[in-house]
C-alpha cells in the first residue's frame, strides 16, 4: 500500500481551528496588539498581526478573559506579508517557547475547536 502525503498535508492535519478569533499579543518595545487567530497546533499557532516583528522575536500571548489560562511566551518562527481588502497584515507562525512547554498543551486543549 502506497501512501502519498506531502509536507503541507501533514501540517494541515496537525492544525485545528480555534474557538477564539482574536488574542492580545504583547511584544517588548512594541506594546500590545490585537491579532487574528488562524489556527492552533500542539506547538504553536498561526496568527495575523497588524505590525511586523522580526523572526525570532519573543512575545507574550494573553489568553481570552473567560479562559482559565495563564499568559504564555512564544517566538515567531515564520512570517509573510498578506494584503486583505487593501490593508497589509503580517501572517506569522509562532511557537511556544521552552518556558511555556507545560502551558502549551493546556492552551491547545482549551482553544481548539471540536
Amino acid at each position: 500500500m502506497e501512501l502519498d502525503i506531502t509536507v503541507d498535508d501533514r501540517r494541515d492535519a496537525l492544525r485545528q481551528r480555534s474557538t477564539v478569533d482574536t488574542l492580545w499579543v504583547e511584544s517588548h518595545g512594541q506594546g500590545m496588539h490585537l491579532c487574528s487567530v488562524l489556527d492552533i497546533s500542539r506547538k504553536g499557532m498561526r496568527i495575523r498581526m497588524p505590525i511586523c516583528l522580526p523572526c525570532g522575536a519573543e512575545m507574550l500571548i494573553h489568553p481570552p478573559i473567560d479562559a482559565a489560562l495563564r499568559p504564555a511566551r512564544a517566538r515567531i518562527v515564520r512570517q509573510h506579508v498578506v494584503e486583505i481588502d487593501g490593508e497589509t497584515w503580517i501572517e506569522c507562525g509562532i511557537q511556544f517557547t521552552e518556558e511555556a512547554e507545560l502551558r502549551r498543551h493546556t492552551w491547545f486543549l482549551t482553544l481548539r475547536a471540536g
